[in-house]
């Protein structure tokens, strides 16, 4: 999840890095932040279709965090930084649950 997540996000901000395995923390620390990110839902959970704001806006904080992290990581290039910073689309990451 973590590695998945890192890298939707570069690849939103077009971002491309050689070697990613630099950054590996940043989207471990990005899912540690995220209350509950590894408890499985149910595939109708409505949960997913209708987040509640307090899980929506858990999400954002962690995102954000996570580009600050990169950015701060340095290196990048200005539209590499800018392509970050204009980064719109929130990524959220959950686990469905399987079927017995």
């Amino acid at each position: 999840m973590q590695t998945k997540l890192l890298a939707a996000l570069l690849d939103q901000a077009g971002v491309e890095l050689e070697d990613a395995s630099g950054y590996a923390w940043i989207g471990e620390r990005w899912v540690d932040e995220i209350p509950g990110a590894y408890d499985p839902l149910p595939q109708r959970s409505v949960d997913l279709r209708f987040p509640h704001v307090d899980a929506v806006q858990a999400r954002a904080r962690a995102q954000s965090a996570a580009i600050e992290r990169v950015l701060a990581m340095g290196g990048l290039t200005d539209e590499q930084v800018e392509g970050l910073r204009a980064v719109g689309t929130l990524l959220y990451p959950y686990v469905i649950q399987r079927d017995p």
